[in-house]
């Protein structure tokens, strides 16, 4: 697992044997609630003779590898607006259930083990390293008629997005790292969080808007942008997120049509759209101080209210990076596939290890009317599904708008040499 992920839980249940073709083991784990060693029937009254007490003899909390019955699973995070602001990770699963085992309800109707609200975690282990796919609570355990039970799990998001009443997410001139730490402390003290220093100074107010609409505010305030990671870590990247994530293992080349690539990827999709291009940024602030930057002779304009830095200056320096990163159209990967199953390469680590805001290389060879050029790109993972079943495992995968390129020949030195004297051709 990557620098600084919560530790994987220890696990009751009995593990089955790894599928045919694969070449690492799944665990999909649930919370079983506490429950009883001796049960009288309405799980409140108790036979109340000191020795032998029905009902307060408690099993302790464990988590439940439920993997041996697991039909299907998907796993599905980021997925960003044009603002920025992620989804709530989401994962559906289908578990087996012939025998009762996943729908143990008491006379009233009530699930006694597994259950709304439970903490379910999804990891990987590959070579005797485990890699983090999902940890979240989940939302709806339902029994289908067929015989199998249908799981929905949400990450720490959808607790933050609850409405909490008028509350005062922070104070005058925290830092965005700061003001963060304050809403989770307030609103989701348990959950862990890894928190960029940001740049701007923040306003404070009251507001009824939810702690995962004022986390996201704040974000946006400063350039960055507010995640779940895989391990259930709430996870702040600043404006320099463009390069990437310091623990992310190494940055993996992947490619569509370059042959000798070490991870090649199916029906990937180019796409350079203008719905998050602009050439007239104005921001304004939530007391009405505004910010503009423009390019000469453009027409994409681009406006945003209720930002939170309070100086002139702060808003100014955002305004102007956002003209730089967002004035051009830049090439995007809408999505490609990997399939981990692909007997002919081996994209185990690449797909366990692959996370949000991974910096990645983007390979591929274009037609062109003199012959053929290649586009060699850094892109940031911006949207990952993992669709896992026992003979199929892929990962679709989309990213942001190019944040770099890599030339492999360039005229461009001075004196008209290639690029550093003496005078040769570089890479």
């Amino acid at each position: 697992m990557r620098v600084n992920d919560r530790a994987v839980p220890a696990t009751t249940g009995v593990r089955p044997p790894r599928p045919n073709g694969w070449r690492a083991d799944l665990f999909v784990a649930v919370e079983r609630l506490p429950t009883a060693a001796y049960h009288w029937d309405d799980y409140v009254a108790a036979w109340g003779r000191s020795g032998f007490v029905w009902d307060d003899v408690a099993v302790a909390v464990a988590m439940t590898d439920v993997t041996c019955d697991l039909a299907g699973v998907e796993i599905e995070v980021g997925n960003p607006d044009d603002e920025g602001r992620m989804d709530a990770g989401h994962l559906t699963m289908t578990l087996l259930n012939a025998f009762g085992q996943w729908s143990q309800y008491d006379a009233f109707g009530r699930l006694t083990a597994y259950e709304p609200g439970s903490r379910l975690d999804v990891w990987a282990r590959h070579n005797g390293e485990d890699w983090w796919l999902f940890s979240g609570i989940v939302a709806a355990w339902d029994e289908a008629a067929d015989g199998t039970v249908e799981v929905e799990a949400f990450d720490r998001f959808a607790d933050l997005a609850r409405p909490i009443g008028t509350w005062s997410p922070g104070t005058r001139g925290q830092l965005p790292h700061e003001r963060l730490a304050t809403i989770l402390t307030n609103t989701a003290p348990t959950v862990a969080r890894r928190l960029d220093v940001g740049q701007v100074t923040l306003h404070a107010f009251d507001t009824t808007a939810s702690p995962l609409e004022e986390a996201q505010a704040v974000a946006q305030s400063d350039g960055g942008y507010v995640v779940v990671d895989a391990d259930g870590t709430i996870l702040y990247r600043n404006r320099a997120w463009t390069g990437g994530r310091a623990d992310q293992t190494e940055i993996r080349k992947f490619s569509d049509n370059v042959c000798g690539t070490r991870s090649m990827v199916w029906d990937a999709r180019l796409a350079t759209d203008d719905d998050v291009k602009a050439t007239d940024v104005t921001l304004t602030n939530v007391e009405d101080v505004a910010a503009r930057s423009t390019v000469p002779g453009r027409l994409f304009a681009y406006t945003r209210k209720g930002d939170q830095w309070m100086l002139a200056t702060e808003g100014q320096t955002l305004a102007d990076a956002m003209i730089r990163r967002r004035s051009q159209s830049y090439l995007r990967v809408d999505g490609f596939t990997m399939h981990l199953l692909d007997p002919q390469q081996n994209l185990w680590r690449a797909g366990l290890d692959l996370r949000m805001g991974d910096l990645v290389r983007f390979l591929h060879d274009q037609a062109t009317p003199t012959g053929t050029a290649r586009l060699d790109l850094n892109l940031v993972v911006q949207a990952i599904t993992h669709r896992i079943t026992p003979e199929v495992w892929e990962l679709d995968v989309s990213t942001t708008r190019a944040v770099g390129n890599n030339i492999i020949y360039r005229w461009d030195g001075p004196g008209m040499a290639w690029d550093r004297a003496p005078a040769e051709w570089t890479n």
